[in-house]
């Protein structure tokens, strides 16, 4: 194709999408753009309590990144969903634990919804200025599979991020211990 990337499109950014990205840091979870493209993720470890998992990931200026997580196949008698997002130069703690952490402002701005599968109903969400997400629900809804969808919602949102997703089979909070 000439541009030397081997995708064969022609475009140089060696997604294989055709299309010049803009931000040529993306991450082997693209194409993801759209709820239909979600990325499936495979939990990293399932357990008789919970399934887990923690991805790393790049998100573009105005950029969608949807993932989905199957939920139906695992047996609990409850489920609990946790979601974190950290944008990179976070940490969970933060400040709080003399950890690091970034300051409210439009470059470390994002946001993670959380949506049934099949239906698309909205099922959670949190927008956050400082980079560090924790979301998270409990029931019923939180039984079948779910599709998250991360974004950064200013134009100066760009960074790699870690998203970490876990279903639980019994309603526990985990805290920041310094």
């Amino acid at each position: 194709d000439g541009d030397g990337d081997g995708d064969g499109d022609g475009d140089g950014d060696g997604d294989g999408d055709g299309d010049a990205n803009l931000c040529p840091d993306n991450d082997d979870w693209e194409p993801n753009e759209l709820p239909e493209d979600a990325a499936p993720v495979a939990w990293s470890n399932v357990s008789a309590w919970s399934a887990y998992v923690t991805i790393d990931a790049f998100l573009c200026s105005n950029e969608d990144d949807w993932y989905l997580f199957s939920v139906n196949d695992l047996d609990y008698e409850v489920y609990a969903l946790y979601v974190d997002a950290i944008v990179m130069g976070s940490s969970w703690c933060g400040q709080w634990c003399d950890e690091p952490f970034l300051p409210a402002a439009p470059e470390n701005a994002i946001a993670v919804e959380v949506f049934d599968a099949e239906s698309m109903m909205p099922l959670t969400q949190d927008l956050a200025q400082d980079g560090r997400i924790d979301i998270g629900g409990f029931g019923d809804a939180y039984s079948r599979d779910v599709l998250i969808h991360v974004y950064g919602p200013t134009p100066a949102a760009t960074y790699p991020y870690e998203l970490s997703v876990e279903i639980r089979g019994y309603d526990g909070e985990d805290e920041c211990e310094c």
